[in-house]
């Protein structure tokens, strides 16, 4: 008997009021894509299940069958989702999606949004006829005879004895008048102890989330973020004192998943926890331990969504008085993915958002589709599916995620094995466009020959020009022309210096159009049987095209006059004039053997296995 009592209580009351709620409650859970989407909504409906004495049975149940079905109309409720945030009513949610607490509900994803009002439509739906049923099943039960013919026919019914023992925890054999007329409570009582007791305990246990639950957070967002695997030994977090600890971090190559672009021995994260009740964070500094790039995995990673596709080559458009060369693939691949980041910053500024993203969204008048947010809603469906597509552009004052500076002293890499690098990121976020200042990276190797600058002001609030600065100083000469087949041993000693500066057009992407210098120092040259002592020869090179797919034009004519006068007074005046008429006809396409040789040293300093193999070193 007190068994029945405690499972009867424990599943709540079955009035047609309490089986309308628990089919609403459960009915919107089942139709909620997932936590990280929607955590702060769960956990509200979660209170009011057991805050409110609805049937819990019934509404566990009620949500198994609702997520079987919101698997099939996720379309439906994705597309739900879009009428009400950039539709009429995208005011109302720009206020919830950016006020203290419904911030947490994750309105600002499609899918979250759609599915709570599809949700409450079949709850409410399910609820209303369920109750119909049980309240006549009721009087049925009430007007036949304990015991009698049509009682035992009813009770009989296996669909009428689960819902019995669903709703009341028991199958009556007397008393469904009492049943019928009974007066539910409106409040669980121990579900509002349970409730107001889980408060005090979530807030002194919040060290549970160190260890596996915050790893396991933190691991699958990156990897989601990353588009490939991602590895964590182990995570450490102290909301108290707002200091997060990662140790063996190891993110897999998109594009070469036997390797890592990116490794961590530790990372110590310094978080600001003001404004965690409006879902924003802003970590203050990242420090990385030990970080390396480029080295092989153990075991290869995998893809968790597809890769985004190689963009087609661009036309370089070369003038007749250059040669144009493409970029060394290692590095190409390379570029590829940075360019992939810079399209990812690109799109979050208010240029490139869909409508209703300026830099203090407005509610927008219904004015028929809008083609430039449907190309990129499909965009974002196919790269990370519709239950992770959200309306970022409805988020304003301050972004969810901001990185004030991420710094990583010593971190080597196998494109530069004898170097180690001082890497630091500023303002990074993930909406720069509601920054002052816009992201940026700088890079500076230990020894000084390498010093890399990238401004992304075109993303930030004020605007401005996406800026790159790249110095490369004192590369060793006579091993880059080694691994050169067409000058390997006529290039002897001395050094290579490159610089580079100029703006990152926004032109279908990362767009490169600016002068790069190359100085060979100190050098000599076997050219014609002699050796020509080179003290600088400048090669003067134009790069052009998207960051990852770099055609690189040597206007040829100043390049004959720059090795002209850097072999003036190495050479007898003879000598150098047929040196400089072997140029010009090397140049014009004429195969005399000192315009081979001279196309051989134009084509190892300039071209495709020249430049692109500087790049590559």
């Amino acid at each position: 008997m007190k068994l029945q009592k405690l499972i009867r209580a424990f599943l709540g009351e079955a009035s047609p009021t309490q089986i309308i709620l628990a089919s609403l409650i459960g009915a919107v859970l089942g139709f909620m894509p997932g936590f990280s989407q929607a955590g702060g909504l769960i956990v509200s409906l979660c209170i009011l299940l057991l805050v409110l004495n609805c049937n819990l049975a019934l509404a566990g149940l009620i949500e198994i069958v609702a997520r079987l079905l919101s698997l099939v109309l996720l379309p439906m409720s994705f597309e739900l989702g879009r009428l009400l945030l950039d539709g009429p009513t995208q005011g109302l949610f720009i206020l919830l999606i950016n006020a203290p607490v419904t911030a947490l509900f994750g309105f600002e994803y499609y899918a979250t949004t759609g599915g709570l009002v599809l949700g409450t439509a079949t709850g409410l739906l399910m609820g209303y006829f369920l109750s119909r049923w049980v309240t006549g099943l009721r009087t049925r039960l009430a007007q036949a005879e304990a015991n009698s013919d049509q009682f035992r026919a009813i009770t009989g019914n296996l669909a009428v004895r689960f819902i019995l023992r669903l709703l009341l925890g028991k199958i009556p054999t007397s008393d469904y008048a009492k049943l019928l007329d009974a007066k539910a409570k409106p409040i669980r009582i121990w579900g509002v102890i349970l409730v107001l007791a889980l408060i005090p305990t979530v807030y002194f246990s919040s060290g549970w989330i160190d260890g596996p639950a915050a790893r396991s957070l933190i691991q699958s967002n990156l990897a989601r973020a990353n588009g490939a695997t991602v590895d964590l030994e182990a995570a450490e977090l102290d909301l108290a004192t707002g200091r997060l600890s990662l140790q063996g971090l190891a993110v897999a190559d998109p594009k070469a998943l036997d390797t890592d672009i990116f490794r961590a021995d530790r990372i110590a994260v310094d978080i600001s926890t003001s404004d965690l009740l409006r879902k924003r964070m802003r970590i203050e500094e990242i420090v990385v331990e030990g970080g390396s790039h480029g080295k092989k995995r153990q075991v290869p990673g995998q893809l968790n969504q597809p890769p985004p596709s190689d963009p087609p080559k661009a036309d370089s458009q070369a003038s007749v008085e250059s040669d144009s060369f493409d970029l060394d693939e290692n590095w190409r691949g390379r570029l590829q993915q940075v360019r992939v980041w810079l399209d990812k910053l690109s799109n979050h500024s208010s240029g490139n958002l869909p409508r209703g993203a300026s830099k203090e969204p407005q509610a927008q008048e219904p004015s028929g589709p809008d083609p430039l947010l449907d190309e990129w809603l499909d965009r974002e469906i196919q790269a990370q599916g519709r239950v992770h597509v959200s309306a970022d552009h409805l988020i304003m004052g301050a972004p969810l995620l901001q990185i004030d500076r991420i710094l990583a002293p010593g971190t080597t890499t196998t494109l530069m094995p004898d170097e180690r690098l001082d890497i630091q990121f500023e303002n990074l976020s993930t909406q720069p466009h509601l920054v002052e200042v816009g992201p940026s990276l700088g890079i500076q190797s230990e020894s000084g020959n390498l010093d890399l600058a990238i401004a992304l002001n075109g993303a930030s609030a004020k605007g401005g020009n996406n800026h790159l600065r790249l110095v490369l100083t004192n590369l060793p000469a006579e091993d880059l022309a080694g691994s050169l087949e067409a000058i390997s041993g006529k290039v002897r000693g001395g050094s290579v210096d490159l610089r580079a500066e100029g703006n990152i057009e926004d032109r279908d992407g990362a767009w490169i159009d600016f002068p790069v210098a190359i100085t060979l120092k100190d050098s000599s040259v076997r050219f014609s049987g002699r050796e020509i002592p080179i003290s600088r020869l400048e090669v003067p090179v134009q790069l052009r095209g998207p960051i990852d797919d770099l055609d690189i034009q040597v206007d040829q004519n100043a390049l004959v006059t720059s090795i002209t006068k850097a072999a003036a007074g190495a050479l007898p005046g003879a000598a150098l004039g047929m040196m400089g008429d072997g140029l010009k006809k090397a140049t014009g396409g004429v195969s005399d053997k000192v315009g081979n040789e001279a196309g051989n040293i134009l084509g190892g300093l300039g071209g495709k296995d020249g430049v692109g193999k500087l790049f590559g070193r």
